[in-house]
């Protein structure tokens, strides 16, 4: 054993904590422990060490173990660590079961001092470093709704627009989508006529449509019923009113004819079929059924025979020559 010297060695401290042997041998033992004056080699003395024994200070394995032949004595590499007490433990045997504890001193440990007198208050240190920013909080309840604001003060009068454009509008379907460079306005349809599927306010997809005489818009897929000049009303046939050609037939003719369903007839003539199109009898055979004429004002079905009324239906009555109201 070396004898270290004063003051600033390391002493052992006596605080002996035995193992029990879990087989029955002699019990592993440590008596006293120090450090070298330069603080690199740990000296042990105890008993029943055994041959290789292991070592560790503060949880940390220490190498550089040896140990006598009488396992009285061993020697351990000492790690650089502050002045402190720190936990030095001893094992033999299969996974360390067998081990001894000792508590080290290490550094200069003299007994604790009387408590001394409150010193003055130091000076103020540096501001240290900003933390890292912590975890996003929890979101907080709503809050109440603020008092309203006051009243903003008005804008001042913008620049007046061109009065030449004053009162001009697009056309009924289309709307405004900007001004060429000379000031026009520039309109486009909104229509989705074309798209292939029938859509809302559309009578027939795809254009031009099924009949000849009576084409389908390309902007609005709606039939043009303008050109046609009698709707066959004769006997049960008619679709308007008693059965028989009356007011009611001709004024179904103009709703038809002009898509409006406000339409009536101010007057008209009743006589046998002309040799052209025109509305047929509500029967298959004699016309095309038409689509729903709902938006027309007729709530129906009306047969379209793009070709011929007389040679389709031979005698009987038509509302012809009809004169249609706008309103």
């Amino acid at each position: 054993m070396r004898i270290l010297q004063s003051g600033v060695c390391a002493l052992a401290i006596v605080g002996l904590c035995v193992g029990v042997s879990a087989n029955g041998n002699s019990k592993l033992v440590i008596m006293s422990a120090e450090v070298s004056a330069t603080g690199t080699i740990v000296f042990i003395s105890g008993a029943n060490f055994g041959r290789t024994p292991g070592v560790s200070l503060g949880g940390t394995p220490l190498g550089g173990v040896t140990v006598n032949r009488a396992g009285t004595q061993l020697t351990a590499i000492m790690p650089a660590v502050p002045p402190g007490s720190y936990l030095l433990q001893v094992w033999r045997g299969y996974e360390g079961h067998e081990r001894a504890k000792f508590s080290l001193a290490v550094g200069a440990m003299g007994p604790k001092g009387d408590t001394g007198s409150k010193g003055d208050k130091g000076d103020n240190g540096e501001p240290g470093s900003p933390g890292a920013a912590g975890a996003p909080g929890a979101k907080g309840d709503k809050g109440d709704s603020g008092t309203p604001g006051a009243p903003g003060t008005p804008a001042a009068p913008g620049t007046p627009g061109n009065l030449a454009l004053a009162g001009l509008m697009c056309p009924q379907g289309q709307m405004l989508r900007g001004f060429s460079p000379t000031g026009a306005l520039v309109c486009a349809s909104t229509s989705t006529c074309g798209d292939g599927t029938l859509q809302t306010g559309e009578e027939f997809e795809p254009a031009p449509g099924p009949f000849s005489t009576a084409p389908v818009s390309a902007t609005s897929c709606k039939f043009d019923f303008s050109q046609a000049p009698q709707l066959y009303c004769s006997g049960s046939c008619s679709i308007a009113g008693p059965p028989g050609c009356d007011q009611a037939d001709a004024d179904m003719l103009c709703k038809l004819k002009t898509g409006n369903p406000n339409s009536v007839a101010s007057s008209f003539d009743i006589g046998l079929p002309l040799d052209a199109p025109g509305f047929a009898c509500p029967y298959p055979g004699l016309g095309t059924l038409l689509p729903s004429m709902a938006a027309r004002g007729v709530n129906v079905n009306v047969y379209y025979n793009d070709t011929s009324i007389l040679l389709s239906h031979g005698g009987g009555d038509a509302v012809t020559n009809v004169v249609c109201t706008t309103p």
